[in-house]
């Protein structure tokens, strides 16, 4: 289930995948993946006075592209509704951080599928 927040008295799903990095990189003209998770890296160092200006308006694109993922068929809002009502409230942002960060590739210890066929026997 997308996670749904509200801005400016219109309730919109967020979801987070492959779509929204893809929008992203449309947004911020990044040709793959890595380029986009080299820009969301620079919300990893919040300062305690606040969000920069440039650190807003990534998270405002972030919450426009995820709306998109959703559902693309929403006009989306205003840039300017997005950081009003959803940047300055903490729970919002906490939830959007979460759905994000779960949304990201995973790398590791991934195991690889076992293969179709005859299960193995052991020898005696």
């Amino acid at each position: 289930m997308a996670l749904r927040i509200d801005i400016k008295g219109t309730t919109y799903p967020i979801r987070f995948g492959n779509g929204a990095f893809r929008q992203l990189g449309k947004m911020w003209d990044c040709d793959g993946r890595g380029a986009v998770m080299l820009r969301l890296a620079e919300l990893e160092n919040i300062s305690e006075t606040g969000l920069t200006f440039e650190q807003e308006d990534i998270l405002a694109d972030v919450v426009l592209a995820g709306i998109q993922c959703a559902d693309d068929s929403l006009e989306l809002p205003k840039i300017e509704d997005v950081q009003d009502n959803v940047l300055f409230d903490a729970e919002t942002l906490q939830s959007i951080f979460t759905e994000l960060i779960n949304a990201f590739p995973k790398v590791g210890n991934a195991k690889p599928a076992p293969k179709a066929g005859k299960p193995k026997t052991k020898k005696k």
